[in-house]
């Protein structure tokens, strides 16, 4: 799961894991990093299509379902609080690399940090204290402006700062909750909205997401992106993983089916999380007998229609009776949990 030790982006060229939150500015960096990314697809979930942390250009990448983009430098500092020694270069910095993306397509160019003062320069800076916040470049101060026109007029290249937003989270100290409490606190509304709170952990989903992105940002090759679905069904899974129907698979002792979920978790898991298959099996079961009592068509779904998935989910090297019951299981779970899966899916706009 999470990465409570972190990870230094630059030893060996590669992402590697640090022996402790100090390690160094770079480590706390990409941390920052990691939970920008969840921070900006939250809020842009509805509408997003996939994302990329560590993309071809940018630190954040985010694919919108209209084929728009919006592209993203995340700037952490380590005592984001006070010290403001470095944010022009960090603004600088940013506003070179986004302008090198700025195009017809991209809909946003974000500097995301924790600084609560981005611009080092006083009229600007009452924005960036308290809750989270994005600020555009047209509801800064003339102050504000200048600092940023200041740096756009020496590029070489073309930056639209109609486009340009800055978006401010806290991100700071050792303690790992208060460090992640922002983050924690979005992730908690995010499940609230989908009526998921007293059944999902939070912090669960938050190190899965972490766990994920920074998988996704090791991979060398930039084209291969998180889609919205892979984003969205770790909450279906964690929520399916605390389910077991055994009311609809009552030909089993108990404690085979519970050895069997034990045993072929990540089995049940990986398909758990695989949408086309999930709508699959609630499209094959809304097209069962409707005649009979909701908990007898389950029974009779999954007690019959178990081998139509044994090709489907691959499990042909799986010995009969195991391949019976995790298909079983699969089944059940998901029909069960169908409007919560409906639920989220129409939550997501999925």
């Amino acid at each position: 799961m999470y990465l409570n030790k972190h990870i230094n982006p630059k030893k060996g060229g590669k992402m590697q894991m640090a022996n402790n939150t100090n390690a160094s500015p770079e480590v706390f960096g990409f941390d920052f990093q990691v939970n920008a990314t969840i921070f900006l697809l939250l809020d842009n979930i509805k509408e997003l299509k996939a994302i990329r942390m560590e993309g071809a250009s940018e630190d954040i990448e985010l694919t919108m379902n209209n084929g728009s983009q919006i592209m993203a430098q995340a700037k952490g500092i380590v005592k984001g609080s006070y010290d403001f020694s470095n944010v022009r270069r960090n603004l600088k910095k940013a506003i070179e690399t986004l302008s090198s993306a700025d195009n017809k397509s991209v809909e946003q160019l974000i500097l995301i940090t924790n600084s609560k003062n981005p611009l080092n320069e006083d009229t600007s800076k009452s924005f960036f204290y308290g809750p989270p916040v994005t600020v555009g470049y047209n509801n800064l101060s003339d102050e504000a402006k200048k600092v940023i026109d200041n740096i756009v007029d020496k590029i070489n290249g073309h930056f639209d700062t109609n486009k340009f937003r800055i978006c401010y989270f806290m991100f700071e100290t050792d303690n790992s909750r208060t460090r992640y409490a922002v983050i924690e606190e979005k992730v908690k509304d995010f499940i609230n909205q989908l009526n998921l709170g007293q059944v999902l952990s939070s912090i669960e989903l938050m190190r899965v997401w972490q766990n994920d992105l920074f998988h996704n940002g090791s991979k060398t090759d930039t084209t291969i992106k998180l889609s919205k679905e892979e984003i969205v069904w770790p909450v279906i899974v964690l929520t399916l993983g605390k389910q077991l129907p055994s009311e609809y698979i009552e030909d089993y002792d108990q404690g085979f089916i519970d050895e069997v979920t034990s045993q072929y978790s990540y089995i049940i898991n990986t398909i758990s999380e695989q949408y086309s298959l999930i709508t699959k099996i609630i499209f094959d079961y809304n097209s069962s007998n409707c005649d009979l009592s909701m908990k007898e068509r389950i029974r009779k779904f999954v007690a019959n229609k178990w081998t139509d998935y044994i090709s489907v989910f691959s499990f042909e090297s799986l010995n009969k009776e195991v391949q019976e019951a995790v298909i079983k299981v699969i089944l059940a779970k998901v029909i069960q949990q169908r409007y919560l899966i409906d639920n989220v899916s129409r939550g997501v706009s999925l």
